[in-house]
């Protein structure tokens, strides 16, 4: 059983491939396998914002240390729904609306910093798809391997 974290917004459906899929309050991640969240999770990030806003400010990178912390030696695993070259136009192509693209104090190489602090520190594996449909794919061959 896939587990879905009741946090999750739009969650990726799974069921559509014949597989049960549980929401319950994860820990960490926002997706994992029943029973084997200390093995394998999952964190799904729509948008080069959303990333931002977890690494890059203050209070986010705070929440998303600490969650890397707590989970462990789990398998950590970033899915991105979108491609590896917005990280280099950030804040173009974010979901940053373009009248407050002028407000935004983050750029591409922090953000990339970021990005590279994390994996070097907890080993997370972080994909960059061209969009849900793959990502959601790519999330569904992980979580299969602990099924």
């Amino acid at each position: 059983m896939i587990i879905v974290d009741t946090r999750e917004q739009r969650p990726w459906d799974f069921s559509f491939y014949g597989y049960e899929v549980k929401s319950k309050k994860l820990d960490y991640g926002d997706y994992t396998v029943a029973g084997k969240s200390d093995q394998i999770f999952i964190e799904r990030k729509a948008t080069s914002s959303e990333l931002s806003q977890n690494l890059c400010t203050d209070t986010g990178y705070r929440r998303f240390d600490a969650e890397m912390e707590r989970s462990g030696s789990s398998r950590k695993v970033l899915i991105c729904e979108f491609p590896r070259e917005y990280l280099d136009i950030f804040p173009e192509k974010s979901g940053i609306p373009r009248s407050r693209i002028k407000f935004v104090r983050i750029n591409a190489g922090f953000l990339r910093k970021r990005l590279n602090q994390i994996i070097e520190k907890y080993g997370v594996e972080v994909y960059f798809t061209s969009g849900i449909t793959e990502a959601e794919e790519l999330a569904l061959s992980i979580l299969k391997e602990y099924l």
